[in-house]
C-alpha cells in the first residue's frame, strides 16, 4: 500500500496503514511546514488517539499538500532526512500534525517536544485492563531523575524537614557546612517524591512530609523513594549480590547501568548509598555495603512487581512489528488468555487504514486557503497560527521566527496575540479576529519593523515613567497595544510633557477599571482612537467605569501575580521608586517576579504573625507587602516583629524610606505597636489615596460608610439596617459566612417584603454545625413563607470573587465580612455602582443540605 499522487491541480483520497505511515515518515517524505503550530497535545490525548484506533473509530483524515518543492523551510516529523535528488514528491502536512507526531513517537517510544518540555512517549498496552497507558505510569518512577543529590549526613533528611517547618533552611545550610553548594537539589528531590510542595515563595511540608517528620519515619520515605526514583532497585541488587561491596568494587557494574565515566559511576553509586543508609535499606561495615532485611523486602516487592509487568504489558512497537519478527521467547511470558488478546490487538492495528487526502496544488495561496478552512474544526488553530500560515514565505519572512526574535530582544514573554493586535490596530485601526486575518500579508511584512519599534517604545515608556521593570507586572498585556498605537502614529518619536501625562493617566485608569478583562478588541479600538487624539494634542477623556474599592477590599487581596488588581497595586509600589529602609538606596525590583519573588517582603513577617495566631490568608494581604532587596529580605534582621527590627535599623532617614513604600507616618501606622489590624487598615487607606491621586478619580472608595473599633454597636447596627431595608429578596455572599449572619437575617428580615433568601459561602468556616444551624434557619423561614437556600463554593472559585456582598431588589452593597464586624475592626460599607453577577456565582455552588457529601469533599 502506498500514496497515489493525484494529477496537478487535483485533490484525491487514499489510505495508509500504520506501518506504511511510519515508513513514509522514516524516509523523510512527510514534513511539517514551519508555519505550522507547535505540538500542543498532552500524553492523555495520545492515549485517547490509540484507544480510538483499538476500538476501530475514525480519527479524521490526514491532509497533505503534494509538491515537488524542496523542504528548505520545514522539519521532518522524525529523524528522516530527504533531498531533491532522492524524492520525486514531498508531502507537507496541512492538517494532522498532532495525530501524526503522536502516532510516530508512540510507535518509536522516542522523546517528543511537548508542552512542559521533552517527554518520552513510551506507550504500552495493558492486557488485563485492555487499555493503553504510559510505561512510566506502571510504577510512576521518575526516569528523568538520573542524578540524586548527595546527602551530607545521616540525619540530613530530618534536618531539612525541620528547617522547612520552622522556616530556617539558611540555618540548616550552615549546620550542614554546605558552603556555596545550595540545598536546591535536595529540596527539588523532596518535591519530586511529594515530601515537600513548592509554593510561590517557599517550600511546605506535604501530609507525607508531616508524617515523616512527626514520626521520624525513615522507612515511610524509603517506600516513596524507591517507588519513584530510578536506579534504587539496581543499587540494591548490586549490594544484595555482592555483600560487603565497596564503592570502588561497584564501579564497573554501576557504570554499565548508569553510563558515563568510571569516576561518575563511583560518585553516583555513592550518592544512592548515602540516601539508602539513613533510610535503613542498607548498612555499612568496614567500608563495605550490606543490604538490610528492610532492603531485602523492598527489593523483593520491586522484583515481583516487574515480573507481573513483563507478563501483562506490551509496548506499542511490539504490536506493530511483522509476525515474522516477533520474539517467541518474549511472547512465552504471556499467559494463553493474554496471548489471545494480544493477537486481536495486533490484527486491529495492522488492518486499520488511515484516511489520507492529497492536494496537488501549485498555487500557495490556494493551499493556504485549504489550511485555513480545514483548521476551523478539530484542534482549532488560533489567530496567531493562521497568520503564521498566511504570511509564511520561507526564508524571506517567517512570522513565528519574527515573534520569537522580538521577544528575545525585549527579554519578555509578551503574548503573540497581543503583538498581532498591535500590528492590526496600527495598520488597519481595528484588531478583532477578522481584522487581523484580513490584513494583507505583504503590508504586514512591510510595516513589521515600524510596529515592532512602536511596541519597544511602549515598553520603554512604561519602564521610564512608571518604573515598570517587567511586563509580568502589567495588569493586562493588552495595555501595550494602545500605547504602541500612539508611538506608531508619532513615527516612534518621544511624547511631549503634556502627552506623557495623558498616557500615564490613561494607564492608571485602564488598570483600576479592569478595562481589558473582557471585550478586549473593541476597547483596544476605542483606546486607539483616544491615542490619535493625544497625538493631535486634542482634549481627551477616559471615562471608564470601575468597581469602587474599600480598604477592606485591599486587605482581602492576597499577593498573587495572577490577579490584575493586585498587579495594579504592585505597579503602584514600583512607581513610587521604593527605597531600602536600611540605607535609603533605591530598591532594584527587576527580579520581583522571578523564582520565589525574593524581593517581595512581608512587612509584618509571616513567622511572627503565625505566632500571633493570624491566618495565612490575612498574612499574605497585599497591604502587608513591600519591595526589599533580596539579601536583606532573607536575613534574620527582618524576621522579628516590626517594632523590633525597625528599632534596630540605624538610619536617620528611615521615615523618608518608608514613605516611598506608602507608609508616610510611622507613628500612625501601627508598626511600632505591632498592631497588625491597625497597620493593614492604615496602609490600605494609603494605597487607596495614591490610586485616587494617580487616576485623578476622587471617589475610588465611593463615599463608604466607615466601621470602627470605637463603635462596635453602631457597626452591627449598620449591617442590621441593610438587612432590614432589603426588599423582595436578600442575597448574601461572604466566603467566611458564620452563624452570626443567620442571626442578623432572622432577627431583622421583613417577612412581609422578602420572598427568598440565598446565602453563598466558601469552605473555611463551613462545617456540620453551620449546616445544622442553617437547616433550622430554613425551617423557620419556610414557616413564614420564605424560601431559604445556602450553597458552598470551592476555595478557588471563592478566591476569584472580590468583596462581600449584600444584594436586594432595591440595593447592592459591598460589606465587610461577618468576622470583621464581630472583631470590631476598621472597615467600610459601600453602595455598589453596578450589581455583581451573583447568579453566575450561585450556579457554581453546591447546596449545603442536598449536596453535603460533595461539600465535604470540597472542604477536605
Amino acid at each position: 500500500m502506498g500514496i497515489e499522487v493525484p494529477e496537478e491541480g487535483e485533490i484525491t483520497n487514499g489510505d495508509l496503514n500504520y506501518r506504511d505511515l511510519i515508513k513514509y515518515i522514516d524516509d523523510g517524505s512527510i514534513h511539517i511546514p514551519e508555519f505550522q503550530r507547535e505540538f500542543v497535545w498532552n500524553e492523555q490525548k495520545i492515549l485517547d488517539l490509540l484507544d480510538s484506533i483499538y476500538k476501530n473509530y475514525p480519527i479524521g483524515s490526514l491532509i497533505f499538500w503534494v509538491t515537488n518543492e524542496d523542504f528548505t523551510y520545514s522539519a521532518p516529523i522524525g529523524d528522516g532526512e530527504s533531498s531533491s535528488s532522492t524524492l520525486k514528491y514531498r508531502f507537507f502536512v496541512i492538517d494532522g500534525q498532532q495525530r501524526l507526531k503522536s502516532l510516530y513517537y508512540a510507535a518509536k517510544s522516542e522523546e517528543l517536544e511537548m508542552q512542559g518540555g521533552e517527554k518520552e512517549i513510551d506507550v504500552v498496552f495493558d492486557l488485563e485492563e485492555e487499555k493503553f497507558i504510559l510505561e512510566g505510569d506502571i510504577r510512576d518512577r521518575k526516569k528523568s531523575m538520573y542524578s540524586v543529590p548527595g546527602v551530607k549526613s545521616d540525619d540530613m533528611l530530618m534536618q531539612v524537614l525541620e528547617g522547612v517547618e520552622n522556616n530556617s533552611l539558611d540555618d540548616v545550610q550552615e549546620n550542614l557546612d554546605l558552603g556555596d553548594s545550595p540545598l536546591d537539589g535536595f529540596l527539588s528531590s523532596l518535591v519530586d517524591i511529594n515530601i515537600l510542595s513548592e509554593t510561590e515563595e517557599d517550600y511546605e511540608l506535604t501530609p507525607d512530609g508531616e508524617h515523616a517528620l512527626e514520626n521520624r519515619d525513615y522507612q515511610y520515605v524509603a517506600n516513596i523513594l524507591v517507588n519513584q526514583t530510578k536506579f534504587i532497585k539496581e543499587t540494591l541488587e548490586i549490594i544484595q549480590e555482592n555483600p560487603g561491596i565497596t564503592r570502588n568494587g561497584a564501579k564497573p557494574e554501576f557504570q554499565e547501568i548508569y553510563g558515563g565515566s568510571s569516576s561518575t559511576a563511583y560518585h553516583e553509586f555513592g550518592k544512592r548509598c548515602k540516601w539508602l543508609r539513613p533510610l535503613q535499606l542498607i548498612r555499612k561495615e568496614d567500608g563495605g555495603y550490606y543490604i538490610t532485611d528492610s532492603g531485602e523486602a523492598i527489593l523483593d516487592d520491586i522484583q515481583q512487581t516487574e515480573k507481573e509487568i513483563e507478563s501483562r504489558f506490551i509496548p506499542l512497537e511490539q504490536i506493530l512489528v511483522d509476525q515474522s519478527d516477533l520474539d517467541f521467547e518474549y511472547l512465552s511470558k504471556f499467559s494463553e488468555e493474554r496471548r489471545e488478546k494480544l493477537n486481536h490487538l495486533r490484527k486491529v492495528f495492522h488492518d486499520y487504514d488511515f484516511s489520507i487526502i492529497l492536494a496537488n496544488k501549485a498555487d500557495w495561496e490556494a493551499v493556504c486557503d485549504i489550511f485555513e478552512r480545514i483548521n476551523t474544526k478539530g484542534q482549532t488553530l488560533t489567530v496567531v497560527d493562521l497568520m503564521i500560515a498566511k504570511t509564511w514565505s520561507g526564508q524571506e519572512f517567517n512570522l513565528r521566527d519574527e515573534l520569537a526574535k522580538f521577544k528575545d530582544e525585549i527579554g519578555e514573554d509578551l503574548p503573540d496575540i497581543t503583538i498581532l493586535q498591535a500590528v492590526s490596530l496600527n495598520i488597519a485601526g481595528r484588531c478583532r479576529r477578522q481584522d487581523i486575518l484580513g490584513l494583507d500579508s505583504e503590508e504586514v511584512k512591510e510595516e513589521w519593523e515600524d510596529v515592532i519599534e512602536s511596541i519597544k517604545k511602549s515598553i520603554d515608556f512604561l519602564d521610564n515613567n512608571l518604573s515598570l521593570p517587567t511586563l509580568d507586572l502589567l495588569p493586562y498585556p493588552a495595555q501595550v497595544v494602545p500605547l504602541s498605537r500612539f508611538f506608531y502614529l508619532m513615527g516612534n518619536k518621544e511624547p511631549s510633557q503634556e502627552q506623557k501625562q495623558k498616557l500615564i493617566r490613561w494607564f492608571w485608569k485602564s488598570a483600576i477599571s479592569n478595562r481589558f478583562d473582557s471585550a478586549v478588541a473593541s476597547k483596544l479600538e476605542e483606546d486607539g482612537q483616544s491615542m490619535e487624539e493625544i497625538v493631535k494634542e486634542e482634549p481627551v477623556e477616559f471615562k471608564y467605569s470601575y468597581i469602587q474599592r474599600t480598604a477592606e477590599d485591599i486587605i482581602d487581596q492576597n499577593y498573587s501575580l495572577r490577579n490584575a488588581f493586585v498587579k495594579t497595586i504592585i505597579c503602584l509600589f514600583a512607581s513610587q521608586n521604593p527605597a531600602n529602609p536600611v540605607n535609603n538606596a533605591p530598591v532594584s525590583h527587576d527580579n520581583f517576579s522571578k523564582y520565589k519573588q525574593t524581593e517581595m517582603h512581608h512587612i509584618f513577617p509571616r513567622n511572627y504573625l503565625r505566632t500571633q495566631g493570624v491566618e495565612d490568608e490575612m498574612i499574605n494581604s497585599i497591604a502587608n507587602i513591600m519591595f526589599l532587596p533580596a539579601n536583606i529580605n532573607k536575613s534574620s534582621d527582618f524576621s522579628d516583629s516590626p517594632q523590633e527590627y525597625l528599632n534596630e535599623i540605624d538610619n536617620p532617614q528611615l521615615e523618608d524610606a518608608l514613605e516611598t513604600h506608602l507608609i508616610p507616618n510611622l507613628d500612625e501606622s501601627g508598626l511600632m505597636e505591632n498592631n497588625y489590624d491597625r497597620f493593614l487598615n492604615y496602609r490600605a487607606q494609603q494605597i487607596l489615596n495614591k490610586l485616587e491621586e494617580v487616576t485623578g478619580e476622587e471617589d475610588i472608595s465611593g463615599g463608604a460608610r466607615a466601621l470602627s473599633p470605637e463603635t462596635p454597636f453602631t457597626n452591627e447596627m449598620n449591617i442590621r439596617e441593610l438587612v432590614r431595608k432589603s426588599d423582595s429578596y436578600l442575597y448574601w455572599f461572604d466566603k467566611y459566612f458564620t452563624r452570626k449572619g443567620l442571626e442578623y437575617i432572622i432577627q431583622e428580615i421583613d417577612t412581609d417584603d422578602i420572598d427568598e433568601v440565598r446565602i453563598l459561602t466558601g469552605t473555611p468556616q463551613t462545617d456540620h454545625n453551620l449546616r445544622a444551624d442553617f437547616e433550622r434557619f430554613k425551617e423557620e423561614l419556610e414557616e413564614k413563607g420564605i424560601n431559604a437556600e445556602m450553597r458552598v463554593i470551592s476555595g478557588d472559585t471563592a478566591a476569584e470573587i472580590h468583596d462581600r456582598w449584600l444584594i436586594s431588589e432595591n440595593h447592592a452593597y459591598n460589606i465587610p465580612s461577618i468576622n470583621t464586624i464581630g472583631r470590631g475592626q476598621y472597615a467600610e460599607i459601600t453602595e455598589a455602582a453596578s450589581r455583581p453577577p451573583f447568579e453566575e456565582w450561585w450556579n457554581k455552588g453546591n447546596d449545603i443540605l442536598e449536596d453535603w457529601n460533595e461539600v465535604q469533599r470540597i472542604i477536605n
